[in-house]
Formats: C-alpha cells, sequence, structure tokens
C-alpha cells in the first residue's frame, strides 16, 4: 500500500501540527485534502487492530465459494449433456432397430420390392439381406433378442445403420446391384 505523507510548511498558525485525521466514518478509507492558506494535509488511516479480520481473508472465501459452486454448476452441465447425449444415442439405436424390423417383416410377408429377384430387394447389401433372412428364419424369442442386441449394443447398432443407409442410398439412386 502507497504510504502518503502530509505536506507540510513552516507556517504553525494555518493548519494543525497533527496529522488530520477523516472526520467522516461513512468513508473510513477516503482520502480528505485539507486547504488553509495553500498548506495540504493528508489524513492517516490508523492500522486496524491485530486480531481484526482481514477483508482480503474475506474474499478469498467468497472467491473460493464462487470457485466451488462454479465448478459444481459446471459438473452438472456436463452430466446433463451427457445424459442427453445418451438419451438420443438411445433413440437413434431404436429407430435403427425399428427400420431392420421393418424390412424384415416386409420380406418375411412378401411385400411388393422384397422379393428374392426384386430391384429393391437386390440394392440391399449382401450382410443384410443374410441378417434380414436369419432374422425371419429365427423363432420369436431370437427375434426379440436381436432386436434387443441392436438396442443396447452401440456397436451392433452403427453396423446395421451403416448397412441400412447404404440400402438407402442405392434405392435413392435408382440402382440395383446385380449379381
Amino acid at each position: 500500500m502507497l504510504k502518503i505523507n502530509p505536506i507540510r510548511t513552516p507556517c504553525d498558525r494555518c493548519a494543525p501540527s497533527t496529522p488530520y485525521l477523516p472526520r467522516d466514518v461513512r468513508y473510513p478509507f477516503a482520502l480528505s485534502v485539507q486547504i488553509r492558506h495553500f498548506r495540504v494535509v493528508t489524513p492517516r488511516i490508523p492500522p486496524p487492530p491485530a486480531n481484526a479480520p482481514t477483508l482480503s481473508g474475506a474474499v478469498d472465501r467468497d472467491r473460493r465459494k464462487a470457485a466451488e459452486a462454479q465448478q459444481r454448476e459446471q459438473l452438472a452441465a456436463e452430466r446433463a449433456r451427457a445424459m442427453a447425449q445418451e438419451r438420443q444415442q438411445g433413440r437413434e439405436r431404436e429407430q435403427v432397430a425399428e427400420r431392420f424390423r421393418t424390412i424384415a417383416v416386409r420380406r418375411e410377408a412378401g411385400a411388393h420390392g422384397y422379393g428374392d429377384h426384386n430391384s429393391d430387394w437386390r440394392a440391399t447389401p449382401e450382410a443384410l439381406r443374410k441378417a434380414v433372412d436369419a432374422y425371419n428364419g429365427a423363432d420369436q424369442h431370437t427375434k426379440d433378442l436381436y432386436i434387443e442386441r441392436i438396442q443396447r449394443e452401440p456397436q451392433m447398432a452403427r453396423a446395421v445403420g451403416q448397412l441400412l443407409h447404404d440400402r438407402e442410398l442405392v434405392l435413392q439412386r435408382g440402382l440395383g446391384l446385380s449379381r
């Protein structure tokens, strides 16, 4: 802290010889300037008692509390983002499983475009055709386990999703894969 020394002149009748203390207790840290015959006297603030709490300790404590609160908020926000991302990925896996099941049901029912010699079915990647035929050849319990596995395992959902995406791209282009 910068120490300000009072300016003194040889004239003792113009200003008191003792240092001037601020009289306004509302502003104990304010500097006051007293001009009498161009003589300036600066105030001296009495030092706080040795056992008095310091302002810097309270400020540090408040800053620590604020930092801890901000850290808790960031962790909560990160958890919320992670949970939202997990829910989104779960919905995407469910959509992949539903699209796979739809293709399998249409193939099993013999819907138009899902026969062995149709160009739409031939546009389906070989791995997806085999998976759909294996799914349709299984009993109901095995079918449920397969759909549940697609919904539960991200790797499986990605693989099936990629095959479905490839099929859609080929169908959109109007191209058929021929043997």
